[in-house]
């Protein structure tokens, strides 16, 4: 998505900017995984702008949730084996180190795994008070269900690659109580009258689209095209690599449609999002949850 490249920091939405006229609405071919688009350093290189956060500021916000609204103080982790999920699980056990955390289990499972039935003995058995998963959607359906078949009953939470309509429906009753973090102003569920025009509008041009979309790259997509928009309108016919940057740059408080976040950058901070929002499942929808990590 545009929005892996761009760049901006989620806040509390309140409409600015404006006066830019609106893309297309464009779907994508990847399926519905609710899989974010993510940077693996943690750093964006030189002269890039983002919109999501990092494979370092998404754990800090993930373990935020652990520590302060869980109380957790025993964490188990488990992490798919690939370069992604390497990295996550890498700040995730640096977050809660840094915060005098010890995690009791660091599992990993293979790209593609239909079982993770060793992991969850193995983490069952070192007795946590919280699972923490960097795992995707499908594979975070799979472990919900099977955590709570061999009788887990501590809290599960995760990123925002498990957070999508596809979970619950692949999850069942497992997935009651699972939280996740989630980036866009409004979650699929939520019934927000802009929220629902916009899933109309999505809908409507994307009638065959799989089930969990529109998910959080198909939110933050949409939003940031506006952002480029609005940053070439701002660098007018001269367009170059330097100028855009410089006009995306001074954008501050942006908002150009109803269902983004506020975009705010600046030559210091190419990523201006520091609030991470996080939702739960409750009877098979999502919900926003009353806790937002706020990032270093």
């Amino acid at each position: 998505s545009v929005g892996a490249t761009l760049g901006a920091r989620a806040a509390p939405a309140t409409r600015g900017g404006g006066g830019v006229a609106g893309p297309e609405l464009r779907g994508g071919d990847s399926a519905a995984t609710g899989a974010t688009n993510v940077v693996l350093t943690p750093t964006a290189l030189p002269g890039s702008c983002r919109s999501t956060l990092t494979a370092k500021e998404g754990p800090e916000g993930v373990v935020g949730l652990a520590l302060d609204f869980h109380k957790a103080r025993r964490p188990a982790m488990l992490s798919p084996a690939d370069e992604q999920g390497k990295s996550f699980a890498q700040w995730q056990k640096k977050w809660f180190e840094d915060r005098g955390v010890k995690v009791l289990v660091n599992a990993e499972h293979a790209a593609g795994d239909p079982d993770f039935t060793s992991q969850l003995i193995q983490i069952k058995a070192a007795n946590p008070d919280i699972l923490v998963l960097a795992s995707a959607i499908p594979a975070a359906s799979i472990i919900l269900r099977q955590a709570r078949e061999l009788g887990l009953t501590i809290p599960i939470i995760g990123g925002t690659s498990s957070t999508g309509d596809a979970l619950p429906k692949a999850a069942g009753a497992a997935a009651n109580g699972y939280q996740s973090a989630w980036l866009a102003a409004y979650h699929p569920n939520d019934p927000a009258p802009a929220n629902q025009a916009f899933l109309a509008k999505y809908r409507a041009k994307y009638a065959a689209a799989a089930s969990g979309r529109p998910n959080y790259p198909d939110y933050f997509g949409y939003a940031d095209a506006f952002v480029v928009a609005e940053a070439m309108r701002r660098t007018g016919a001269d367009l170059t690599r330097d100028r855009f940057v410089q006009s995306v740059e001074g954008i501050k408080n942006y908002r150009g449609t109803d269902v983004s976040t506020i975009r705010t950058f600046s030559a210091d901070s190419h990523t201006g999002n520091v609030v991470l929002s996080f939702v739960q499942v409750r009877d098979g929808k999502y919900q926003a949850l009353n806790f937002q990590a706020a990032l270093q």
